[in-house]
């Protein structure tokens, strides 16, 4: 039996546990369908008072990784296991990323997609301003992202920070192309 058959059964039992217990909540979770995890909960709200008194009070490294959770199902977290300060970018928390950033967490460039899914222009102007390095690379991938997503508006914005002569923007149409076929 390998580890991840172990990690599956013990989802279906806590789901099953949870179904017998509740089944209105397992309901409303199903169709909330957002990782269930307190931390999580107090990501979303971006308070960061209470995200400091829950992870002292449990012993969560600002480091950490989110824990998986049935009820997500956004198809990039559960593809990507985000980290804590990756959690609070794709949600759109601002006042928990500054937070964590002044902590010194490690931030990873793949940040930027994170922050393509939050559709929050002001998270990104804040990573250009202040936090992280602006290279035309990242500028094609965020592009690539919003398209993906539909997010227009962010679509356009990294379209303008583009500078794409005619061969670049002809194969950043063809990845966008292949990646829906």
């Amino acid at each position: 039996m390998n580890i991840n058959s172990i990690d599956q059964e013990k989802q279906i039992e806590k789901i099953e546990n949870l179904i017998q217990a509740n089944p209105q909540l397992f309901d409303i979770k199903r169709k909330k369908g957002q990782n269930d995890s307190p931390i999580c909960d107090i990501i979303r709200s971006d308070s960061v008072n209470d995200f400091v008194s829950f992870a002292t009070k449990n012993n969560i490294s600002y480091s950490s990784i989110v824990q998986p959770s049935v009820f997500e199902t956004n198809s990039f977290l559960i593809k990507h296991r985000p980290t804590l300060i990756e959690y609070s970018v794709f949600v759109g928390s601002i006042e928990i990323f500054k937070f964590l950033y002044n902590k010194n967490v490690e931030i990873n460039p793949s940040i930027w997609l994170y922050a393509v899914h939050s559709q929050k222009l002001d998270l990104i102007q804040l990573f250009e301003e202040y936090f992280l390095p602006k290279e035309q690379e990242t500028y094609q991938l965020c592009l690539f992202e919003s398209i993906k997503c539909h997010h227009n508006e962010l679509a356009h914005y990294f379209l303008n920070k583009c500078e794409l002569n005619s061969n670049e923007s002809n194969d950043l149409t063809s990845k966008i192309i292949k990646s829906y076929n």
